[in-house]
């Protein structure tokens, strides 16, 4: 359960049980502007983040990494501790995905920068679950 106007894992929590649901509630509206929440199922699988670099309307995939938490934090959001290239999913993203986004990349008319597109890996699926034109912690010099 989360705010929908914020992030960065702010005013997130596990729901695990019905007795809980009105605190969660309470928690997400508390952290959001506009006093809305959305309720997510709680993802515990592999996750990805795909880059696409965009330079004079071309773009181009540059990496897909394999991200890694911690969860020691117990009912808080997960702490990233880092990423390993490539990723494990990378067929998967390359077969199933990837044709897509770059249409979606077409019709969009980007000129320059960078696209991350974070995204959970279940059994054979990928679920994107956030998009972001900017450059992550990690990708930076």
């Amino acid at each position: 359960m989360k705010p929908v106007d914020n992030g960065g894992g702010v005013g997130i929590s596990i729901c695990r049980q019905e007795s809980d649901l009105r605190a969660c509630v309470e928690k997400a509206l508390s952290f959001s502007r506009r006093k809305r929440f959305q309720v997510e199922r709680y993802m515990q699988c592999d996750e990805i983040t795909c880059y696409y670099t965009f330079q004079d309307g071309r773009f181009y995939l540059t990496t897909i990494t394999d991200g890694y938490t911690t969860k020691e934090q117990g009912d808080l959001s997960p702490v990233h501790l880092g990423n390993s290239y490539p990723s494990k999913h990378i067929d998967l993203y390359l077969d199933t995905l990837h044709d897509k986004m770059c249409a979606m990349f077409s019709s969009i008319g980007i000129l320059n920068g960078v696209l991350l597109i974070s995204a959970f890996v279940e059994e054979g699926n990928i679920y994107v679950y956030d998009p972001g034109f900017r450059l992550q912690g990690k990708a930076l010099i």
